[in-house]
């Protein structure tokens, strides 16, 4: 694993989605190896800070919420 590149191409997916202070959006992690190995959370902690959870059901939530602010704003 080169973890220097992982981390760099994690945090630049994470700044596309979020460029200002009021971009929203989800960003999933499905590889078990961040939450299990032993360099996972080397990868986490360099990513901006913003709420974490591992609870399918509040993702889900906020991609609804998400969804229907996007639909209300005529987007």
């Amino acid at each position: 694993v080169d973890l220097p590149r992982a981390t760099t191409l994690l945090a630049q997916g994470v700044g596309r989605l979020i460029r200002t202070a009021e971009d929203q959006g989800v960003v999933a992690v499905l590889d078990r190896r961040l939450s299990r190995a032993r360099y996972g959370w080397q990868i986490v902690e360099a990513l901006p800070p913003m709420r974490r959870t591992r609870d399918l059901d509040e993702v889900l939530a906020r991609l609804r919420d998400l969804a229907e602010q996007a639909d209300g704003s005529g987007s």
